[in-house]
């Protein structure tokens, strides 16, 4: 019997398939795609790091307390009950673990973003937690949840697209930017290089566009993967209201 030559799987749907017939993903990882772009955007690049900026102490031995963001992959979510039932969510980007409790009501509202084994940015406040007859574990105290297109949308600051030898993709590509026209959108800036020259133009200001991903999806189709990059603008900690309160108090 001759065999039939089969394309290989993109990676995401090899991990995929590792995960489901293995119950743990064996070539990678699916968040080492998303590496660069949450060391772009989040506090600190890893877990890891923001754990060893912002979950130290004060001189005065107060625990700091930076609203932070970070990104990582939702390993596990499993329900607990007792005198604060909820769900604990195990955050997990390789690099270090966090384990972030909410209550039902919070988890509904953010029931979308908050699947198993998917990409998640949380933001809030992280300590290291000991409990009596318990190992200590890093806990970030999360008030907001992101998935990536929300975060996407909230951090925008342009869209940059690459334009090479000619302008035959120019009426697709006003196609495309057409249908997510919004005033409150981002600027769309276009490097265009024709072998001997290149410039960056920006369209006016009634051509913004809502960063959607279908807009970015259907762009890379048209353009190429590397043609569209969706700039983005870091995610800037703030002390919380109760550590602005300590500081006044001072």
């Amino acid at each position: 019997v001759e065999a039939v030559g089969e394309p290989e799987w993109p990676e995401e749907i090899r991990l995929a398939r590792e995960k489901e017939v293995l119950g743990h993903y064996l070539s990678g990882h699916p968040i080492e795609s998303c590496r660069a772009l949450i060391a772009a955007v989040c506090s600190a690049p890893t877990l890891k790091e923001a754990i060893q900026r912002y979950c130290g102490e004060t001189d005065a031995g107060r625990r700091h307390r930076t609203t932070v963001l970070v990104g990582a992959w939702l390993a596990d979510v499993r329900s607990v009950g007792g005198e604060r039932p909820g769900r604990l969510l195990t955050l997990d980007d390789r690099s270090a673990q966090l384990v972030c409790w909410i209550d039902f009501e919070q988890f509904r509202a953010y029931g979308d973003q908050l699947g198993k084994d998917r990409l998640v940015f949380a933001s809030g406040e992280l300590a290291l937690v000991r409990r009596e007859g318990r190992d200590a574990e890093y806990r970030l105290y999360a008030r907001q949840f992101f998935d990536l297109a929300q975060l996407q949308q909230r951090q925008a600051q342009a869209l940059l697209l690459r334009l090479q030898s000619g302008f035959d993709a120019v009426p697709a590509i006003a196609d495309q930017l057409g249908v997510w026209r919004d005033e409150g959108g981002v600027p769309v800036l276009i490097d265009y290089v024709n072998g001997s020259a290149a410039a960056r133009l920006q369209l006016p200001g009634d051509w913004r566009v809502r960063p959607d991903a279908t807009l970015l999806a259907g762009l890379r189709r048209l353009l190429g993967a590397d043609a569209v990059q969706l700039r983005l603008r870091r995610w800037q900690a703030q002390p919380s209201a109760r550590a602005a309160a300590e500081v006044a108090g001072e």
